[in-house]
């Protein structure tokens, strides 16, 4: 009974089992993919919706020959709408399914599989030239597989040119922006480009323009490889944009991805640089020879002779051309300086060693040595800008004229160094000339062994003791050209005299006398001695010592004559008191002492007069 009971369960079991395997089987029935239903959206190309479905269909069904060569179609179509740009990877590895699934395709389908399904192949229903039946051969399909597989190929091979044409073009682009770069780091500012620009600057010029033409070069294939390539999305233009600064323009990159690329105009830019130096700067610094040379021959001008005044003047128009490049070129600097030299040359001519010639007017050789140095610091002042100028940058600009004119930087160097020691040895001749001038300008000759001042010198009240000597103290000058003096020579061992002398304007005495002033027994009294010299017209002058302190009882004076240089006759006059101001009356004719009055005296009333004659009148006496 125990063995019949395990009997009974076991046919419960397979029962079970047997349920269960046909419900499986039913629900694997109701979800299996219908290539009949998947075959119209591969048709349609809607690949979106049927790729998933083609893949389970192809799970369930590994040796189904046209979801083969659909999967095949589909990669293919992914593939060549891939962007070529940013999904080459993608598009390459979409050709590799491609090719794969079209190879499979091709070792599978055969004439069975054609009779069999031939609705699946009606796109290579065609017509036999031959008979003129329509029909779909195994041959058409396998050689349109095979085209394919090539066309695919190909893409790859395009696609991966046009990607490496546009890195290198990418990389052209960037090494003609850096050379550029690099210009504006060297140069700085356009003009000093110009200026400077030397067979090395050729050079980089013309390895720019090549691989500006070699960026026109590269982009021009890019387009052309875009142009080419079926499904694509792009297309490449260039718009050249023109260099207008120099430190500003230039530098900025690009997107060659974009529609229309904007890149720098190198090419006409270089042109334009070309334009300037062949046309301006060549030319200009041709002139710049040519008018450092005209110095040397108005030098010449001046050594014979010839009058060079008139061309004394800075060529503006070529200082106009140069200052357009460099307003503080070296050749400006240089030009300026000589030509303030030449103006001193001129201005030295005049110029002697100072000599005691009658003909010699002091103030004109005073005024005309002053005169000389002004002109002479004008050119030193010139000059020391042109020290500062740097030779070696002066040299790469204006290489014509550092080696043509000077024999390159050593021959200038030592022009410059040559100047400065002209200029030195000027400097001290000019000084010395004008000091002694000015010496002189103060000085006037008595005779060849005794010299007056022509200025009035310290007050003798000031004084303790006097040296040995001649002292003015008066000087008047009563036209323009002569010049009046009073003093008094002092020697300790002699009589003391005063003085009185015209001298003209070559400072040479016309006439001159010594008065003895034996009437002022005392030094005391000799150092606060006073002179004047009053004037009455151009025969007749007067010459006035008087004493500032009393000596004695009374002031001792001295009044003297001169009648057309001769000393007519001399009056000793001891006035009471100091005197306030001594006149000559013109319509009385007389020399009239106004002395302090005393208390009580009205103004004006303590007086004494010495008469056109000499004599003396106190004021009862008038």
């Amino acid at each position: 009974m125990y063995l019949k009971a395990i009997a009974d369960m076991r046919k419960v079991v397979l029962f079970f089992l047997a349920v269960f395997c046909v419900v499986a089987t039913t629900n694997a029935q109701r979800n299996k993919v219908k290539y009949k239903d998947l075959y119209p959206m591969l048709q349609q190309q809607q690949y979106d919706q049927a790729e998933a479905f083609l893949r389970a269909f192809l799970a369930q069904e590994p040796e189904h020959a046209n979801a083969r060569l659909q999967m095949g179609f589909m990669f293919e179509y992914k593939a060549v709408r891939a962007d070529v740009l940013k999904e080459e990877d993608q598009m390459n590895s979409l050709i590799d399914s491609a090719t794969y699934y079209f190879r499979k395709a091709v070792g599978m389908i055969d004439d069975r599989e054609i009779r069999k399904n031939d609705e699946y192949y009606a796109a290579y229903n065609r017509r036999d030239l031959r008979t003129g039946k329509f029909g779909i051969k195994l041959s058409d399909i396998q050689f349109d597989l095979e085209t394919r597989i090539e066309g695919l190929k190909e893409r790859s091979v395009r696609v991966d040119s046009v990607n490496m044409i546009l890195d290198q073009l990418k990389g052209m682009y960037a090494t003609t922006r850096e050379q550029f770069q690099g210009l504006v780091e060297e140069y700085g500012d356009i003009n000093r480009l110009y200026l400077l620009a030397d067979d090395d600057t050729e050079e980089e010029l013309k390895k720019l323009t090549s691989n500006f033409d070699s960026t026109l070069s590269l982009q021009a294939t890019y387009a052309e490889l875009l142009d080419n390539l079926s499904f694509n999305a792009y297309e490449s233009n260039l718009k050249l944009v023109e260099i207008n600064q120099f430190k500003e323009d230039g530098t900025a990159d690009t997107d060659f991805v974009q529609e229309e690329a904007r890149i720098w105009d190198y090419a006409s830019w270089v042109e334009g640089v070309h334009t300037v130096l062949g046309e301006e700067i060549a030319p200009m610094r041709d002139a710049l020879v040519d008018y450092d040379a005209k110095f040397s021959v108005l030098y010449g001008d001046f050594l014979s002779g010839r009058d060079i005044t008139k061309d004394l003047a800075l060529n503006s128009s070529l200082m106009d051309r140069l200052n357009r490049f460099d307003p503080d070129a070296m050749p400006q600097k240089l030009f300026e300086y000589k030509l303030a030299e030449l103006e001193y040359y001129l201005a030295e001519q005049d110029l002697r060693d100072p000599t005691q010639s009658d003909s010699i007017v002091i103030s004109q050789q005073v005024e005309l040595h002053d005169s000389i140095s002004q002109i002479l610091e004008q050119a030193e002042a010139k000059f020391a800008t042109l020290q500062e100028a740097d030779i070696e940058l002066a040299s790469r600009a204006f290489p014509r004229l550092i080696q043509e004119r000077y024999n390159g930087e050593k021959g200038f160097s030592d022009f410059i160094a040559n100047r400065a020691k002209f200029l030195s040895d000027e400097r001290f001749q000019v000084n010395t000339y004008a000091e002694g001038w000015h010496k002189r300008e103060i000085e006037g000759i008595w005779s060849p062994d005794t010299v007056i001042a022509l200025v009035r010198q310290d007050s003798m009240l000031t004084q303790d003791s006097l040296a040995p000597g001649a002292y003015t103290l008066a000087v008047e000058q009563f036209d323009s050209e002569n010049v009046w003096v009073g003093g008094m020579f002092f020697n300790p061992t002699a009589a003391p005299h005063g003085y009185v002398a015209q001298f003209g304007p070559e400072h040479l005495a016309r006439w001159h006398h010594k008065i003895p002033l034996d009437s002022f027994p005392y030094l005391d009294s000799l150092l606060a001695l006073t002179t004047e010299v009053l004037w009455k017209n151009e025969g007749v002058q007067y010459v006035v010592f008087y004493n500032e302190m009393a000596v004695g009882e009374g002031y001792p004076s001295l009044v003297a004559r001169i009648d057309s240089g001769n000393l007519a006759w001399t009056s000793y006059v001891k006035l009471a008191d100091r005197v306030k101001e001594v006149r000559y009356r013109e319509i009385e004719e007389d020399i009239k002492f106004y002395l302090h009055e005393h208390e009580g005296q009205p103004e004006g009333s303590n007086f004494v007069l010495v008469t056109n004659m000499g004599e003396v009148m106190l004021p009862d006496s008038e």
